[in-house]
């Protein structure tokens, strides 16, 4: 994940690639095999992409390991029947994720100009959007434990605020964006049921949904409501 943020790759892995890496991956099979079937040139390729270091971390888990993920230690035994919640909460972090690569990847395809004159300046207004200090990583955070301050996925429009603010600022500058995005929210006391605050985010989200389709050919991950119990 860090090096899709701070270095990115010449090239992305494909599904295939994944596959092979969640599967059936084998650091020195693929370094070694003679081998020219499709299978050992794929895994030759998924290692080129990964990295050697990514690939060798996986095959270390053994039974009776721990893994440290969100400032808990959890037993790779509990894996193969883990905890309900647990499960929820690793398949939020897996949303938000994909939604934050999605919009990197998207925001460099439609400002391609801005990326590259003001690489520093576009690369802090999207962290920005979201909380803490991590940028687009996440498990050195810890997991929420309660329901305010949770950002653009908090369901109070006043902790929410901040985030969807940069979040429309990011997306005002795109081709084609409503003109909704750019125009001032004004004071939550003048409009106490936050009608323009809806419409706006209504507006965004379909823009971005969209937008992202006509792009990648398919619909985008977007945040999902923390799961506290």
């Amino acid at each position: 994940m860090s090096r899709v943020d701070h270095d990115p790759p010449a090239k992305f892995p494909s599904p295939q690639m994944w596959r092979d890496f969640l599967i059936s991956i084998q650091a020195e099979d693929a370094k070694t095999t003679s081998s020219d079937t499709r299978a050992a040139t794929r895994r030759r390729a998924a290692l080129e992409v990964f990295g050697e270091d990514v690939v060798v971390r996986t095959r270390g888990w053994r039974t009776g390991d721990t893994v440290s993920w969100r400032g808990m230690d959890i037993s790779v035994d509990s894996l193969a029947d883990p905890p309900v919640l647990l499960a929820k909460q690793i398949l939020w972090e897996l949303y938000e994720l994909n939604f934050r690569y999605e919009l990197y990847a998207l925001d460099r395809v439609m400002a391609p100009e801005l990326w590259a004159s003001c690489f520093t300046e576009c690369r802090a207004l999207l962290h920005s959007i979201f909380l803490g200090d991590s940028g687009l990583l996440m498990w050195d955070d810890t997991l929420p434990k309660q329901s305010s301050g949770l950002g653009l996925w908090s369901t109070a429009w006043t902790d929410a605020r901040p985030s969807v603010d940069k979040f429309w600022e990011l997306l005002s500058v795109w081709r084609d964006a409503p003109s909704r995005l750019s125009a001032p929210l004004g004071d939550l006391v003048a409009d106490p049921n936050n009608q323009a605050a809806h419409l706006t985010m209504q507006s965004a989200g379909d823009f971005y949904v969209q937008t992202f389709f006509d792009h990648f050919g398919r619909l985008p991950i977007v945040p999902h409501v923390f799961p506290f119990s």
